[in-house]
This record gives C-alpha cells, structure tokens and sequence, in this order.
C-alpha cells in the first residue's frame, strides 16, 4: 500500500483545483501517511527496547 519513496513526489498533477501527486493522494493525505509510517516506526523501536527489558536514559 505504501510506496518506499519517503519524500513528497517531484512531478505533481493539477486536476481541477486539487493537486494531486503521482500517488493519487492529496498534499495532506500523503502528509498523513508519511506520519503514520514515521509513528509505526517509533513504536516498534520502543516494542524492540522494551522486549529487551534495558533502559535507556537519554
């Protein structure tokens, strides 16, 4: 469902008086998935370091 390209698309297209990128996703709603790929990835190192049981102070 997600592409690996982590950054906005370089050749967007004006249909209307939306712009919509290469994806077919509107500004903010790549916006959102860019968070939510970023979120995912918080949580799992935080899963990872809490399975290991070893704090890290920071």
């Amino acid at each position: 469902m997600y592409s690996n390209k982590a950054s906005t698309s370089s050749t967007p297209m004006k249909t209307g008086n939306l712009l919509i990128d290469v994806y077919g996703m509107k500004p903010d709603e790549e916006y959102n998935s860019l968070s939510n790929r970023k979120r995912y990835v918080v949580n799992q190192i935080i899963r990872q370091l809490l399975n290991k049981k070893e704090l890290i102070m920071i």
